[in-house]
């Protein structure tokens, strides 16, 4: 399956100009991924996650100023939930905007709702209450478990028998610095009919490990992804 001989030196710096760009004020630069409200006449909402903080991006559109914030996150399979208040602007203006880190953190009381693949949020404005869904970051909960080496991958992957196709449009696989930061570890390389393969593995827990088959052919890659079971596939998909 890996042949070393073989590997593409151009694998390890996909991305790798992207992946360590920075704001003006040396803050890394946030991807931010619209909300869905169920209003968004007069608030646009946009968000984006680390390990540590929700950061949310808040723009007025309203000719009127919007005040009183507070958010609230609801029950979800992984329970990712508040874990300090976060501190709102005490005004936004017509057309200002706002960049808020909200601490977050993942407790076991929060967990529910686990046919639900996207997080639900409240958010409260002196104009009324917003409701609205954005995506789980399920990258945030991958842990150390999935380091298993290329003997733990190989053996796995002839015997798991769940599998998925995930492509993944005008995206590049990440450089192996990213992948290790976000706990997907690299287990072999190849190449394939002129295109890159990356064998990784990524876990939640001892006995919730996963493995893909990443292959990058153009501007798109696919991920052949494995599993014991279906659990957190569909949300896996969702965040590829």
């Amino acid at each position: 399956m890996f042949d070393d001989e073989n590997i593409n030196a151009n694998a390890n710096d996909m991305n790798d100009n992207l992946d360590d760009m920075l704001d003006a004020d040396g803050s890394r630069l946030r991807n931010w991924l619209p909300t869905r409200l169920n209003d968004e006449t007069y608030l646009s909402v946009s968000i984006d996650f680390d390990a540590n903080n929700m950061y949310m991006r808040l723009v007025n559109k309203s000719p009127s100023p919007l005040s009183q914030f507070a958010i609230a996150l609801n029950k979800n399979i992984l329970g990712l939930g508040l874990a300090s208040t976060p501190s709102f602007p005490a005004s936004l203006e017509f057309g200002d905007n706002a960049e808020v880190a909200i601490p977050i953190k993942l407790d076991p009381q929060n967990v529910g709702n686990e046919d639900k693949t996207e997080l639900q949020l409240a958010l409260r404005t002196n104009l009324g209450n917003l409701f609205g869904t954005t995506r789980i970051p399920i990258e945030i909960t991958t842990t150390d478990d999935g380091n298993i080496g290329q003997e733990g991958f190989t053996e796995r992957f002839s015997r798991y028998t769940v599998s998925k196709t995930i492509n993944v449009e005008a995206s590049f696989i990440g450089n192996d610095k990213t992948l290790a930061q976000r706990k997907v570890f690299v287990v072999g390389k190849n190449t394939v009919n002129n295109c890159n393969v990356v064998y990784v593995s990524f876990g939640f827990s001892p006995t919730l490990i996963f493995l893909a088959e990443l292959t990058q052919n153009g501007q798109n890659f696919t991920a052949l992804v494995k599993a014991e079971t279906n659990f957190l596939m569909e949300l896996i998909e969702q965040n590829a």
